[in-house]
């Protein structure tokens, strides 16, 4: 789930690129998408890592991962809820600081409840 949910602040993040012609914008949002493919990296390798089975990422999307926004909605239903303005770059980053804090908080959750140390220390 985590790295479902990594994928989709990602894809979030890409729609933002198209969406303003300020370049220092775009910027910012082509290297948040990039620091979260690296969090899926992450979460891969330790999945692997924990689960004694490794998998190439096409198999591991695959197999295990369901697409989800962090958050649990889509890039559409966030922008539906939320309606930020289009002109204003400020607004999208906020709203994606709002939805990583969303995910920080399911995360700590999660491990929390996790029973095993090195699950809770992933999380």
């Amino acid at each position: 789930m985590a790295y479902s949910l990594e994928a989709g602040l990602r894809d979030f993040f890409l729609s933002m690129v198209d969406k303003f012609d300020d370049v220092q914008t775009t910027a910012l949002f082509e290297k948040l998408s990039a620091i979260e493919v690296k969090h899926q990296d992450r979460l891969l390798d330790e999945y692997s890592r924990l689960a004694s089975a490794s998998m190439d990422r096409d198999e591991f999307e695959e197999q295990r991962v369901a697409p989800q926004m962090e958050g649990g909605l889509s890039t559409d239903e966030y922008l539906a809820i939320y309606q930020p303005d289009m002109t204003v770059p400020r607004e999208f980053i906020s709203l994606a600081m709002a939805i990583e804090a969303q995910a920080l908080g399911l995360c700590q959750r999660a491990a929390d409840w996790a029973e095993m140390e090195e699950n809770q220390n992933v999380l």
